[in-house]
C-alpha cells in the first residue's frame, strides 16, 4: 500500500497488491466500523484501496451486512450519548484523597445536569414540525423555550 506521509490522512487511494477477500473480513468490519472507522481507515486496515472495498460490498453479502451493522452500533451509541447529554445522568465515581499517608478511596455518585443545546438538538432533529429552528417552516406559537424550561425543570435529579 502506498504510504500515508507523516501529518496526512490515511492514504487509501493505491496498493502495490491486490488483497484476496476472506470471509473473516465480515466480522473484522463489523467490529472496525462499530469503533467509527473512515472508509479510508477500513481500507488501511485491510491494506487494500477504496475501490477494492467498495467491490467487496457489492460482491459479498455477509460483508456489506456487517458493514451497515457495526455502523448502526457506532450510530446507537451517539443517540444514546446525546439522549443522555440531553436530560442529565448519574454515574459512580470515586474521589482519592490522602490522609496522614494513608490512601482514602470515596465511591460517590456524580450528577451531569441536562443540557439545553443537547436537548434543542435532539427534538429539532426528532420533532422538527415542532422545533424547528426556522418559524416559517412548521407549526407552533414560537413558545419552545419556555416549554423546553418547564420540561427540564420537571426532569429527575
Amino acid at each position: 500500500m502506498k504510504a500515508a506521509q507523516k501529518g496526512s490522512d490515511v492514504s487509501a487511494t493505491t496498493t502495490s497488491r491486490e488483497v484476496k477477500y476472506r470471509r473473516e473480513f465480515a466480522r473484522q468490519v463489523e467490529k472496525i466500523c462499530a469503533l467509527a472507522a473512515t472508509e479510508a481507515e477500513i481500507a488501511d486496515f485491510f491494506e487494500t484501496d477504496l475501490d477494492t472495498l467498495e467491490r467487496w460490498k457489492a460482491e459479498h453479502w455477509e460483508f456489506q451486512e456487517a458493514y451497515n451493522a457495526g455502523i448502526d452500533k457506532a450510530n446507537e451509541r451517539v443517540k444514546r450519548a446525546i439522549y443522555h447529554k440531553a436530560v442529565g445522568y448519574t454515574y459512580e465515581d470515586v474521589h482519592f484523597t490522602v490522609f496522614r499517608g494513608m490512601v482514602i478511596k470515596t465511591p460517590f455518585q456524580k450528577h451531569i445536569p441536562p443540557d439545553t443545546t443537547a436537548c434543542i438538538f435532539w427534538l429539532s432533529n426528532r420533532l422538527p414540525n415542532e422545533w424547528s429552528r426556522n418559524p416559517d417552516s412548521g407549526p407552533g406559537d414560537g413558545n419552545n423555550a419556555e416549554l423546553l424550561a418547564e420540561l427540564i425543570e420537571k426532569l429527575p435529579n
